[in-house]
């Protein structure tokens, strides 16, 4: 599965975004990494690792409905797979498929012996909680920079006024928000309980 998920989005982003120069990084975001830490790092031995966390279960909901939405011009009204009930439990299976690789990742990490062992505090990852960023995202830029790039300047008042504007004309859910909920796809709390993430990386 991961050969072909690397060889298919691998050629989609390259089609996508040309290569940046050399001094500049990559930024790749996708939950589906979470599952394929270690062969990411395999292809990236360089790579940096920037988590934030926030308890899965909040966001199935909101998820789900994504899912619907995305695939809703290509579905046949009440064919198998497309009921409310089933994206629902797709959903599910796909945050603990994304969850879960982070837990086993971690693991690993914390184990001296494991090839993808590095120290916490150190420069190839940092851990975030969601609540913090979303507080102060311009303090959670600055951790990002100072624990991953010790040896560069942070950045320049110049890109912190013109972040700081931008989140001021681009404030979270400035647009309102569209109603969904658990219920809505025949889910119950204990099913988006997500223990092991949770105790691991909020508790």
């Amino acid at each position: 599965e991961w050969n072909e998920r690397k060889q298919n989005e691998g050629r989609a982003f390259l089609r996508q975004h040309a290569r940046p120069p050399m001094e500049l990084p990559w930024l790749m975001k996708d939950p589906n990494h979470s599952a394929y830490l270690p062969e990411l790092l395999e292809e990236f031995p360089d790579a940096k690792l920037i988590f934030t966390h926030r308890n899965p279960g909040e966001i199935i909901p909101s998820l789900a409905k994504l899912f619907v939405v995305f695939t809703a011009p290509d579905a046949i009204p009440g064919a198998v797979g497309s009921s409310a009930k089933e994206w629902g439990e797709e959903t599910v299976k796909r945050m603990n498929h994304y969850s879960g690789g982070l837990v086993d990742f971690t693991m690993a990490q914390n184990n001296v012996s494991s090839p993808y062992s590095f120290p916490s505090g150190g420069t190839s990852r940092i851990d975030l909680s969601f609540v913090d960023v979303r507080r102060d995202v311009q303090g959670a830029i600055g951790k990002i920079y100072e624990q991953l790039y010790p040896d560069q300047p942070l950045t320049s008042n110049k890109a912190t006024r013109a972040f700081k504007k931008y989140l001021e004309q681009n404030e979270r859910e400035k647009h309102g928000n569209q109603r969904r909920s658990l219920e809505d796809f025949h889910l119950s709390k204990e099913d988006v309980a997500f223990r092991g993430y949770n105790e691991m990386f909020l508790n």
